[in-house]
């Protein structure tokens, strides 16, 4: 009974099949917006004619280039170089942010692919001794460049001491910018064979700049002054490294006062490295168990006034 009715019943129907090919342009554009350049060129692209079609023809899909996330392991890196590359060729010159590993030339060619570049986030490999040069002639052909993050894993030259002037003057319009010098564990060398690189001054007018971030950096005072007179609008610095907060005086207090985020390292470089000394103090106030360091920041204190 049972397999009379089965095999005299009606067959369901075949599901709907549909033509991802057929997508208007508009959805797709949007689809791989969310999906990013590195999953439209490692798969989707490859789906069928009409998706390579739309990934090769619109270029406001390569705006943002490796922000995405990338492969750490070195065996990709190379593979990550090569396809931020053609991505920005796929921009047609409306690339406005990348992120990638570049060498001194790959920058410079960037220059003439991106003239539009806004954001640039960049791990600057040194290949040869005019790297550093090369790179602030580079800097200087991106002039809207708005924010600015360069992380340097390798000794610098000598007479490239002063490379936050440099990048000051090739980009004056910096609203961002995030100097990340290499760290003991870039160069593999123990404690007592690194030293924090120098700023000591070299800081040239930048009218629009809010923000500035320095990492592994020996900060002087007059390096301090010199940030702080140079950038009229600066609303957060941050620093990591070294500076001796007790040399201080009272004007250069009341230069920090008008940061609104201040963020400096208590260890001086003479001091011997304990945990309990890298504390760090911040334009919010901080506490400290020194005399030496407990006078008034920016306003005085209100504590007389309750007795």
């Amino acid at each position: 009974m049972a397999s009379s009715a089965a095999a005299g019943g009606a067959t369901p129907p075949a599901p709907e099949t549909r033509d991802w090919a057929a997508l208007p342009r508009d959805i797709l554009s949007m689809v791989f917006l969310k999906l990013g350049p590195r999953e439209v060129m490692l798969g989707a692209e490859f789906a069928c004619t009409a998706w390579r079609r739309a990934a090769l023809d619109e270029p406001a899909l390569w705006r943002r280039v490796g922000m995405d996330k990338c492969h750490k392991l070195w065996r990709y890196v190379k593979m990550e170089h090569a396809m931020n590359l053609a991505a920005v060729e796929r921009s047609a010159c409306q690339c406005e942010a990348f992120k990638g590993i570049l060498l001194a030339p790959d920058l410079l060619d960037l220059a003439q692919r991106a003239p539009s570049l806004k954001t640039l986030n960049l791990e600057h490999s040194r290949d040869e001794e005019r790297s550093i040069e090369e790179l602030t002639e580079a800097l200087e052909k991106f002039p809207l460049l708005e924010d600015l993050t360069i992380y340097l894993p390798y000794v610098l030259m000598k007479e490239d001491d002063d490379l936050l002037g440099y990048i000051c003057h090739a980009c004056p319009r910096l609203k961002k910018l995030v100097v990340m010098y290499a760290s003991r564990l870039d160069l593999e060398c123990n404690e007592g064979e690194f030293s924090k690189q120098p700023i000591d001054g070299g800081t040239t007018l930048m009218p629009e700049l809010r923000s500035l971030e320095l990492y592994q950096v020996d900060l002087s005072i007059e390096g301090l002054n010199d940030i702080l007179d140079n950038c009229p609008v600066l609303e957060s610095l941050y620093v990591d490294g070294y500076f001796n907060r007790r040399a201080m005086d009272k004007d250069l207090r009341l230069k920090c006062a008008r940061v609104k985020n201040l963020t400096l390292p208590s260890l001086d470089r003479y001091y011997e490295y304990s945990s309990d000394q890298y504390d760090y103090y911040s334009s919010e106030g901080y506490d400290d168990n020194s005399e030496d360091d407990s006078e008034d920041y920016g306003d005085s204190s209100e504590d007389d006034s309750e007795e």
